[in-house]
């Protein structure tokens, strides 16, 4: 063999055992990544699903005793009940107390209603029986000392003389109290209750006139300074109308006659004592339950020779004037 083909086989049987010892060392890398692309599935941490924490029930609340509430509507005028009256501020209205806001009432002139018509052609049709006119008219012309519709009517005209006033009432039912503020031309009336007092008026009229409908446009008609409202004053919607009557020269609280049980009239005297309302305010029924007189002792209390027992001229059910700027004086002259 010649010197150069030795040389030759040499090399490539280096070069072949290059190749094969390249080639299995290529082997035994492969095997543990084949086995670890084989493992790789089990390798990954199957998500553990976390506990959804349960919603802690919340306790329903624990009824607590209300101070509002009263022993019962039907209590013993003498029982002591467990509401507690609101605490009222001092006294900062700034009352105009010159010789024009001074209001004398004589009592010999607040009589019964004689000069207005209104109520009677509304609720009393020509057409009418005649003792259905006599009972309708039976409580509108009753004297002062009996209703109250005399005293309204008397400041209807006293304040419509002097160029006209705004007067509210609270609790109008047939309307009866709303017609007797209105009768001066220039006093304006905003009636409220919890019902469309219109519709109700006309539906007692309808009744009182055998049948013959009398819709809210005829009560409407017949008393035209007359603004009747449906709706709660308690309600937050009816803030516009709560507003209003601050602006009132005379305001007739007439409503549950429950002022503990329900104690609509604190919360009425309460808000206007904490507005500086500068007005009359007048309520009915002072003696219609224990707890209408207990509310009438506490005002007493609280405003002094402002409040004055009208019932002599008012409602024989009792009658309070609260004059909140102590500008009333009534003669009683009768």
């Amino acid at each position: 063999m010649r010197a150069a083909e030795f040389t030759y086989l040499v090399i490539g049987l280096v070069i072949g055992a290059l190749l094969n010892s390249a080639m299995k060392q290529g082997d035994d890398h492969a095997k543990p990544a084949a086995q670890s692309v084989q493992q790789a599935p089990n390798t990954v941490p199957v998500p553990v699903p976390v506990p959804v924490p349960m919603p802690v029930p919340v306790p329903l609340p624990v009824p607590v005793p209300n101070a509002h509430v009263a022993a019962s509507p039907s209590d013993s005028h003498d029982v002591p009940t467990p509401y507690v009256v609101p605490k009222l501020g001092t006294d900062t209205r700034d009352c105009n107390r010159g010789p024009r806001s001074k209001l004398v009432i004589p009592a010999s002139e607040v009589k019964a209603i004689t000069d207005w018509h209104t109520y009677k052609d509304l609720c009393c049709y020509p057409d009418s029986r005649p003792d259905m006119q006599r009972d309708a008219m039976k409580a509108w012309t009753n004297p002062a000392g009996k209703e109250h519709y005399a005293l309204l009517s008397w400041l209807s005209n006293q304040f419509g003389a002097q160029g006209g006033a705004m007067f509210a009432e609270l609790g109008s039912k047939e309307g009866l109290s709303a017609m007797a503020m209105a009768v001066h031309p220039m006093v304006t009336v905003f009636a409220f209750d919890v019902v469309s007092v219109a519709t109700h008026v006309g539906s007692v009229m309808s009744s009182r006139n055998g049948g013959k409908r009398v819709t809210p446009m005829d009560v409407q008609k017949a008393a035209p300074n007359i603004h009747f409202v449906a709706g709660n004053l308690a309600d937050p919607a009816s803030a516009y109308w709560r507003k209003l009557i601050l602006g009132s020269r005379v305001l007739l609280l007439d409503t549950n006659h429950f002022p503990e049980s329900k104690p609509f009239e604190y919360e009425v005297l309460k808000y206007l004592d904490e507005n500086n309302y500068c007005g009359i305010l007048l309520m009915d029924d002072l003696n219609l339950t224990g707890e209408m007189k207990r509310f009438w002792k506490y005002i007493q209390e609280k405003y002094g020779d402002r409040a004055i027992d009208v019932t002599r001229i008012g409602h024989g059910s009792g009658t309070g004037l609260l004059d909140f700027c102590g500008n009333t004086v009534v003669n009683w002259d009768i």
